[in-house]
């Protein structure tokens, strides 16, 4: 990653918020030692050459595909790489609909875990930056069934639904 580094520092734009997010994008995916490398690189995730070795070339994908400053990348497919094809410009409602089921979850179910402290399962869903609960349940099946009623109350159509 040196050369990287000193690539970088050419543009004169390692200050600002797009260089910021690159430079996020390119910890997660490849330093096994920042918090959250298990969710990418630690899952394969990886970031396209094209953006790994040239700012410019991220900078200019990002200022013609709806960058903003209240949005952030987000990968339609979470399952697939940082590509200009498979990421987009989202605000945080748009990302929690997207949301994926972790590796280690042990329900089968988005948004549902086992509480340890009251031995239930406990479903809860994001909804504008704001994490509700829904409720806390003897199955998994019955916590999963309460997220699919809240969102079908709550008319959040776009949230991705568990498969019953």
């Amino acid at each position: 990653m040196p050369n990287q580094k000193k690539t970088y520092q050419l543009h004169g734009k390692s200050e600002t918020r797009l260089y910021t997010i690159l430079k996020g994008m390119i910890k997660r995916c490849s330093n096994p030692k920042t918090e959250f490398y298990h969710l990418y690189g630690g899952k394969g995730i990886s970031i396209c050459d094209e953006w790994l070795n040239d700012f410019l070339s991220f900078e200019s994908w990002a200022l013609a595909n709806g960058y903003a400053n209240n949005l952030s990348i987000d990968r339609i497919n979470g399952d697939k790489n940082y590509t200009p094809d498979n990421c987009r410009w989202a605000d945080s409602t748009t990302q929690n609909r997207n949301q994926v089921k972790q590796k280690n979850n042990t329900s089968g179910f988005i948004g549902i875990h086992w509480n340890q402290e009251n031995k239930k399962w406990r479903s809860r869903i994001t909804v504008n930056r704001k994490r509700i609960l829904i409720g806390d349940f003897s199955t998994a099946n019955a916590a999963a069934q309460a997220r699919e009623d809240y969102i079908d109350l709550h008319n959040l159509t776009d949230f991705k639904r568990n498969t019953l």
